[in-house]
């Protein structure tokens, strides 16, 4: 199960068989969240993370506010 964090709010418990399956689907839920283009810098302040069964598997944190 996937949890998937980003500016836009959470998604939590994503069944999924990847980390890019639960992307898409995170993204089909948010409006099409580009998380390509957030770690591109296409969009300043964006940020996100993954985890998977409660593991930090993807971090992109550097414009998470504190």
């Amino acid at each position: 199960m996937y949890n998937i964090n980003t500016e836009v709010g959470p998604m939590n418990n994503i069944a999924a068989d990847s980390i890019e399956a639960a992307k898409e689907v995170y993204s089909a839920a948010n409006r099409g969240y580009d998380f390509e283009g957030a770690e591109n810098g296409d969009y300043p302040g964006s940020w996100f993370f993954v985890n998977c069964d409660g593991v930090r598997v993807e971090d992109f944190t550097a414009e998470m506010p504190n």
